[in-house]
């Protein structure tokens, strides 16, 4: 159960490898929110979360293995996040070199 005032977010991804290189995934389970009001905070995985009630892959992410070049995973990531309003997921590289958004919205 997510902790008063914050909802958790379920997220599945499939991650293919199409490097020269071993590819690693951790930078999935952690991001940075940022609230409509320009409120920011760090997010990590939340062990123990699972995704599956909802349909999604019951496979958490980090317990994964990292994909070598030309294979794949799918895994799911839970992040919790405030829940008074809507925001923005934002994931980075390992040098801090964003990547990709995810937008959340208000659950009240």
């Amino acid at each position: 159960m997510a902790e008063s005032g914050r909802t958790f977010v379920c997220l599945e991804f499939k991650v293919e490898n199409v490097s020269d290189e071993d590819f690693d995934t951790a930078f999935l389970s952690r991001a940075r929110w940022t609230g409509e009001d320009g409120e920011t905070t760090k997010v990590d995985q939340e062990i123990g979360g699972n995704c599956a009630g909802v349909g999604l892959a019951e496979e958490n992410l980090l317990t994964e293995p990292d994909p070598r070049p030309g294979e794949f995973v799918r895994g799911t990531t839970v992040l919790e996040v405030p829940d008074g309003q809507p925001g923005v997921l934002e994931f980075a590289d390992a040098s801090e070199h964003p990547l990709f958004k995810v937008t959340t919205t208000a659950s009240r």
